[in-house]
């Protein structure tokens, strides 16, 4: 009986030894770091793999080395013309493996509200100032590519890597969104202004085209009739010429004639008789002859 209660007893140990052993028995997964801490004292650094710790003498503390994403939200910024910007920023970092310890002897677990939230914000901050209000809204890839290089700077010497950061959102004051409304709403009578502006001229100008168009016609019509009674004054012209020229051709073959027949001149005389009403004319000029009598001497009788 005793035998039995024995080895009852020793199983019963064995099974205890084997399942203390296995409760230390660990595993540390890929992407994570184990921190042991041996009687409260930083001991060392486990890879990714299967582990034994000493129970009762060693702690674990598991930190993770893949990139995490924190998000910031309500962060009030003055800006470079003293306007006051509440945004949330959203920070992806990964911590050096190496640097474990480093970080676990001054922050503890809690390194993220300790260190990271400060000093992010603070650079955040920082390149806020920077930054035009009215500008903002167009800068925002600007403003997170500066924010994130100032945090690699800044979190580097802790062994903490900054992989991104994103402005995620941006919020104006009322004071300055009532200012933006203002300018927006002089801004469009500036512009109505132009428009109006442009309008008139517009207007004006069609005024004094059409006005030159109008002067140019009357221009115009006023050569044409120039051109017409230049025309007809010297077809007139051409055509009194013309009988002159047919008169006078006609005078010089009559004096032609006469010269040639004498005789012609007691005919014309007679001619002339039958047509005279009996009266002389009213104007006697020197040296003009009558050309219907015969007043030489001798004749007439």
């Amino acid at each position: 009986m005793r035998n039995v209660f024995k080895l009852a007893a020793a199983g019963l140990a064995v099974l205890l030894v084997v399942s203390f052993a296995f409760a230390n028995v660990f595993i540390v997964d890929e992407g994570d770091r184990v921190l042991i801490v041996r009687l409260g004292k930083m001991d060392r650094v486990l890879e990714p793999g299967l582990h034994l710790k000493t129970p009762f003498v060693e702690d674990r503390v598991t930190f993770s080395v893949r990139v995490q994403r924190v998000q910031y939200e309500g962060i009030d910024s003055y800006t470079n013309d003293n306007q006051v910007v509440t945004s949330d920023l959203l920070l992806a970092y990964h911590i050096d493996p190496s640097a474990i310890q480093q970080i676990y002897a001054v922050y503890g677990r809690d390194f993220e509200q300790k260190l990271m939230k400060e000093l992010t914000i603070g650079s955040f901050r920082a390149v806020m100032g920077k930054v035009n209000t009215v500008t903002l809204a167009s800068e925002r890839d600007e403003v997170s590519d500066r924010t994130l290089e100032n945090l690699r700077n800044v979190l580097a010497p802790y062994g903490i890597i900054a992989d991104e950061t994103r402005l995620l959102s941006i919020e104006f004051s009322k004071q300055f969104e009532a200012k933006i409304e203002k300018a927006a709403e002089e801004k469009a009578a500036v512009e109505r202004a132009v428009q109006t502006a442009r309008l008139r001229e517009q207007e004006a100008l069609a005024l004094v085209t059409k006005a030159k168009g109008e002067a140019e016609a009357k221009r115009l019509a006023a050569e044409a009739e120039a051109y017409q009674i230049t025309q007809v004054a010297k077809a007139e012209a051409d055509r009194i010429r013309f009988a002159g020229d047919a008169e006078a051709e006609r005078l010089r073959d009559r004096a032609a004639a006469i010269r040639e027949n004498p005789q012609l001149i007691s005919l014309l005389q007679a001619e002339a008789m039958l047509k005279w009403d009996g009266n002389l004319p009213e104007r006697m000029y020197p040296n003009s002859a009558l050309p219907i009598l015969n007043l030489e001497p001798g004749r007439g009788q």
